[in-house]
């Protein structure tokens, strides 16, 4: 081993410290020695008391922990902010509000024995269940998901670490820096590997009949990265598998059919045309299957039907930020 420091540890966190505890509380548990890895905690303009509970953990605790604080520029500027401090050879990122397997270490550095490899990532399930994060993708597709990511620390800089333009000030609003981050590396031609056995455990991600609300909106950074990334934009970017059917961006497109059935439904109301009765079914059509996006199999059916009921409106409102977007990074080419 070249360094004592073999893993730094990086976790951005914003007002979520009993997460956050959690999370340190999986990595104090940890098989791997506790000599060889450090955490970097980067608070992001947090409000509530992340600085008061990290130092009562770190002073009960024999995790070498570095705390360090910013103004609230999102998860990839902390990141990279950690990155500039960061003493060990591997950079090992995750997020302050899942769950790590306690040999979570200790299977990764065993990837890295191979010194072609740039960097892997590790599978994200939901907690309490052995279910991916993300359903209907490939098995052992590659997300970049920074829950779950190592790669070697100087491969981190030659990229140019994570883009700090997938972060909306006025809005707070962020989303694919992590997208961008892997593209990048892809398209370096940089050795990097999906890992089955180094978990990770998120929570689950719409709990609410509120939350597609919340989710939809940050596509609103999906023209950028279009721009940035075309081709890799149209062959990875959202895609899902039904059986052998492999579907891209299911949720944008049935968005669109939805919008534009519902606009010929009305302009074919007056006439009483057989069409209204199919724009009627491709509105139930495109409904349903957005739905499936939000549904997960221990959903109440309260909540089912609450999201098959508000997903009309959602629909609508991931459409206004989407085209916002195309408006904000002057590519409307996202749109087909």
């Amino acid at each position: 081993m070249k360094s004592s420091l073999y893993f730094s540890v990086i976790i951005p966190t914003f007002n979520r410290k009993e997460k956050l505890i959690e999370c340190l509380q999986s990595l104090d548990a940890q098989t791997y020695l506790k000599e060889h890895f450090e955490v970097l905690i980067v608070d992001d303009g947090s409000t509530d008391e992340t600085q008061e509970v990290v130092h009562q953990f770190k002073d009960k605790s024999k995790l070498s922990i570095l705390y360090l604080r910013q103004n609230n520029l999102g998860p990839g500027s902390a990141r990279n902010t950690a990155a500039q401090k960061a003493s060990g050879v591997i950079l090992a990122f995750t997020e302050d509000d899942v769950l790590i397997e306690n040999n979570w270490l200790e299977k990764a550095s065993k990837y890295f024995q191979d010194e072609s490899l740039a960097g892997c990532e590790g599978r994200t399930t939901i907690q309490n269940s052995t279910r991916p994060l993300r359903i209907m993708e490939q098995h052992n597709h590659l997300g970049f998901l920074p829950c779950n990511l190592f790669i070697r620390k100087n491969v981190f800089f030659e990229i140019g670490g994570y883009s700090t333009e997938y972060f909306d000030t006025n809005t707070k609003l962020y989303f694919r820096e992590d997208a961008d981050f892997g593209y990048r590396l892809i398209e370096g031609g940089l050795k990097f590997v999906y890992a089955d056995d180094i978990v990770v455990s998120h929570p689950p991600q719409f709990t609410t009949w509120q939350s597609p609300f919340r989710h939809v909106k940050r596509f609103f950074f999906d023209a950028l990265l279009m721009k940035r990334h075309p081709k890799l934009f149209r062959e990875t970017l959202e895609v899902k598998r039904i059986g052998v059917f492999k579907i891209h961006r299911p949720f944008h497109y049935l968005a669109l059919l939805f919008f534009v059935s519902c606009f010929l439904f009305f302009v074919f109301l007056s006439s009483a045309s057989n069409l209204v009765l199919l724009f009627v079914g491709l509105m139930f059509v495109s409904v349903t299957g957005m739905s499936l996006r939000y549904i997960q199999s221990d959903s109440t059916q309260l909540l089912k039907l609450q999201m098959f009921i508000i997903m009309p409106l959602v629909s609508i409102h991931y459409l206004f930020w989407f085209v916002k977007g195309c408006v904000r990074f002057k590519n409307f080419r996202a749109l087909l």
